[in-house]
C-alpha cells in the first residue's frame, strides 16, 4: 500500500520520470524481500554484497573480502570508504 502511494506522487510530480514508477516501486519492494532474506543469515551483512541499482540497472561491485566496514574500528577515513571494493 505505502508502495502503491509513492507511485502517486512520482506520477504526481513527475520525479523520477527517467524511470517507470511502477518498475521503480516494484524494485524496492523486491529489494526490501531481498533485505529480508539476507538479515536471516546476517543482520549486518546486507552491505557485503553486490546490489543493483534501480535507476541505471549497473550493478555496484561487491566489497573486497579484507575491508569489512563493520569490522573497520580504526579508519573512518574517506580512502577505506573509497577504496572498499578494491583489492
Amino acid at each position: 500500500m505505502q508502495g502503491k502511494y509513492v507511485e502517486c506522487l512520482m506520477l504526481a510530480t513527475g520525479y523520477g520520470s527517467e524511470v517507470k514508477a511502477s518498475d521503480f516501486i516494484e524494485g524496492i519492494n523486491q529489494v526490501f524481500l531481498d533485505w529480508e532474506h539476507l538479515k536471516v543469515k546476517d543482520i549486518m551483512g546486507y552491505r557485503n554484497y553486490a546490489h543493483k541499482s534501480l535507476v541505471t540497472g549497473n550493478e555496484a561491485p561487491k566489497p573486497h573480502a579484507s575491508k569489512n566496514w563493520v569490522d573497520n574500528t580504526s579508519d573512518d577515513s574517506i580512502e577505506f570508504f573509497k577504496t572498499m571494493h578494491l583489492e
